[in-house]
């Protein structure tokens, strides 16, 4: 009953933003708790000094796996391999909390064009082989090259989500 607490690694963190977009899906009234990192807010789920917490997997699979922490649900669209019996928000109804992880990998503005080409054809031709696929399955990643334009057009996008999230939850950064 009453309010729902979660660790979050400080304000305006993935973990806080994750469970404020919970939270406007849900209707239920969340508030954070601010850690000094993954760890430290690791153990105050263990410890029940919140409720739950919202970490990567990779982070929380050792805890699960050895009985110190329950996984609810993953926040994906689809489960995942390594946890296949926890259900993923996209079959909860919790779409809109989606917050994907992803990583881009940057150039300097002025990278010629033919320097920046070969370099995204060796990154598509990397992520497109499959033990780079099974390694960064392994850290609970979904392999995917994005070209600049895709990545720039996701960027945009996640930033106006981002950013209604930030506004309507009135998160303040320290």
């Amino acid at each position: 009953p009453g309010t729902v607490t979660y660790a979050t690694f400080g304000a305006g963190s993935a973990p806080h933003l994750a469970g404020e977009m919970l939270a406007n899906a849900t209707g239920v009234k969340f508030s954070a708790i601010p850690y000094k990192g993954s760890a430290e807010a690791d153990i105050g789920v263990v410890r029940a000094d919140v409720s739950l917490g919202i970490d990567t997997l990779a982070a929380v699979n050792p805890l699960v796996q050895s009985g110190k922490l329950r996984a609810l649900a993953v926040v994906s669209e689809k489960r995942f391999a390594q946890i296949p019996t926890v259900p993923a928000y996209g079959e909860l109804q919790l779409s809109p909390a989606l917050l994907d992880g992803w990583y881009a990998i940057a150039a300097p503005a002025g990278i010629s064009p033919a320097v920046r080409d070969h370099l995204l054809q060796a990154l598509a031709a990397i992520v497109a082989e499959p033990a780079v696929g099974k390694k960064l399955q392994l850290q609970s990643l979904e392999p995917a090259f994005l070209g600049p334009q895709a990545l720039r057009d996701l960027m945009d996008t996640e930033i106006t989500r981002y950013r209604a999230t930030v506004a309507r939850a009135g998160i303040r950064l320290d």
